[in-house]
């Protein structure tokens, strides 16, 4: 069979040219990545199969028309309370914005956690939501490169007739809050990004260090997730990143970054592959953006234009649901309570009568305040 690289058309910039250097796998001795001994091919187009249809579920249900922009989260079979929760939190938002559509994409079990547990069941989710995507790789901590790939793919191949792709598709994790409105206005209202734009944009890290293993961890089996052993690449610091928290890719640039990410080495930390090393051999830029937050701000601290918020989950959805929604003079009930914001806390009240809270002064037991 041809080499996914003998098909590929635009030109890319070389491993040396971009500094993606590592030493020889063969005489490493040391701890290894979790996962990605170096024993284990690093050539992508072994796990993503990119000339075969690698999408495991039904999704003919899903109706990729219309789409604007697509917003792909990735997420984990059994992380099914924290879709839910984006469902009935920021996705709402699309009742609005009915250009907008979200997926939840996420690959197999491994069979150690389907032994301990029963399967998650894809089937029956989809047919109450419609909005997952499973796709044909294991999906473990360890393989997050291989999903943010898989992601890419799925925009690039997926049936979005009859009339084309969309705009924009974001990668988010499914520990982020998404601004619905805040994004599109950004997209298609403030001037600073359109489909044809030949650069990623989101929270931007400006050649970071790279984390080396250090002397008192030589004696380890496997290195954490942020920690670079030398086969894996021998560099002091990265290219330009994206928070891989959210961050948009105009149209223009889904081709390139797709193919870039095959035929580029694996690299173990998904955001460096593929807004680093695979973005810098297309010649993206990563631009900047400070509305989309790669962390959890205080609330006072909170832009009012923020586009996404990362580590949220749980009630950290619930408290940036009702803060947003609040920007538009609406408040939001949650379980027995009400959600508020009272100078710049967010708290879990009941309503005294029954009535809309709009002050503390109709509220009563508030003593509960959502941190996050």
């Amino acid at each position: 069979m041809m080499a996914y690289s003998e098909t590929f058309g635009p030109e890319l910039k070389s491993l040396e040219e971009i500094g993606y250097n590592f030493t020889d796998p063969a005489t490493y001795r040391g701890p290894q990545v979790k996962g990605w001994p170096p024993s284990r091919s690093r050539e992508v187009a072994l796990y993503i199969k990119p000339f075969e249809d690698t999408v495991l579920n039904d999704i003919t249900c899903l109706d990729l028309r219309h789409v604007k922009v697509l917003i792909i989260v990735q997420s984990a079979p059994t992380k099914i309370d924290r879709r839910n929760k984006i469902r009935e939190r920021w996705m709402r938002f699309q009742v609005s914005f009915p250009l907008v559509k979200t997926v939840f994409l996420f690959g197999t079990e491994t069979k150690t956690k389907a032994i301990k547990a029963k399967p998650h069941d894809v089937e029956a989710e989809q047919a109450e939501f419609c909005d997952v995507v499973q796709m044909d790789f294991v999906d473990s901590y360890e393989n997050v490169t291989l999903d943010t790939i898989s992601a890419l793919k799925f925009a690039r191949t997926a049936d979005f007739s009859p009339f084309g792709p969309p705009d924009y598709v974001v990668i988010a994790d499914d520990d982020t809050y998404i601004n619905v409105p805040k994004l599109w206005s950004l997209l298609y209202e403030d001037d600073v990004i359109t489909p044809k734009s030949d650069f990623l944009m989101g929270f931007k890290f400006i050649t970071s260090q790279v984390l080396k293993i250090e002397n008192r961890d030589r004696r380890d089996r496997f290195v954490g997730h942020l920690i670079t052993p030398s086969y894996m690449y021998d560099g002091d610091f990265y290219p330009d990143s994206m928070s891989g928290s959210a961050y948009v890719l105009p149209a223009a640039t889904l081709t390139c970054l797709y193919q870039s990410s095959v035929v580029t080495p694996l690299f173990h930390i998904n955001d460096i592959h593929v807004s680093a090393f695979a973005a810098e051999r297309c010649g993206y830029e990563r631009k900047h953006n400070g509305r989309f937050q790669p962390g959890q701000p205080e609330p006072q601290n909170l832009r009012p234009d923020t586009v996404s918020v990362h580590w949220c989950t749980g009630k950290c959805q619930d408290a940036m649901h009702v803060l947003f929604k609040k920007q538009n003079g609406d408040m939001s009930t949650v379980g027995r309570g009400r959600y508020v914001v009272i100078d710049n806390e967010i708290r879990v009240c009941r309503v005294d009568g029954g009535r809309k809270a709009q002050n503390g002064s109709e509220l009563i037991n508030c003593d509960s305040i959502v941190r996050y």
